[in-house]
């Protein structure tokens, strides 16, 4: 009986540690969704940053090329931020397993801002030439930003469906682990109660007869 009763605990132990095991990474990944969120509100304050950009008061140069330089500097600094909230991405990192495309794309949100900055920079002059073409080429430049920018928000949409996929699927597992060694160990541990009380009562039938 005592290996019984030793071996009934030991795996309890056993399977507990697997759903703590579990619950941690349910933790991870819950904590790690947050940054999705993040991202997509990044990406939108960028698009944002991006139309305004588009709209400054050429009669004012001086306090366009201002505006300009601030907020060209705000857009660099924004992908870098969203490369560091991307740490916390542990699903996107090592179950999705897309991290070299999201640093791609980042690679190339990048370069495109950089050639909207150069185009918004030439079109903001006190000069007048050729001011038509490089309206058109600040529009095209812009386009191409925005474009990009929404197919990243596409992608983490696409990539929290896949997530909340997962989600689903631990939870499920988990919910049924829990409900298998609910139900098993309440009946293996109740056998155990019954057989302690068994030997305690002939313990104290033994007792009243020696008596």
């Amino acid at each position: 009986m005592k290996h019984s009763i030793n071996k009934i605990f030991n795996n309890l132990i056993m399977i507990l540690t697997l759903i703590t095991m579990i619950s941690f990474f349910l933790g991870l990944a819950i904590y790690g969704q947050n940054s999705s969120s993040s991202k997509i509100n990044n990406l939108n304050m960028q698009k944002s940053i991006l139309s305004s950009l588009t709209k400054l008061n050429k009669e004012d140069v001086e306090l366009a090329i201002i505006q300009l330089n601030g907020k060209s500097t705000q857009l660099h600094y924004e992908i870098e931020k969203l490369k560091a909230v991307y740490q916390y991405d542990y699903l996107g990192q090592y179950f999705l397993n897309n991290s070299n495309e999201y640093l791609a794309d980042l690679n190339e949100l990048s370069l495109l801002t950089s050639s909207f900055n150069q185009k918004a920079s030439l079109y903001y002059t006190k000069e007048s030439e050729n001011e038509d073409i490089k309206k058109q080429e600040l529009q095209k430049s812009y386009s191409y930003l925005a474009n990009h920018i929404n197919s990243l928000l596409l992608k983490e949409l696409s990539y929290n469906q896949k997530k909340f996929y997962l989600f689903e699927k631990v939870a499920i597992l988990l919910f049924a682990l829990l409900l298998v060694v609910t139900i098993w160990y309440r009946k293996r541990l109740q056998l155990i109660y019954n057989d302690i009380l068994f030997l305690y009562a002939v313990e104290n039938n033994k007792k009243g007869y020696g008596v």
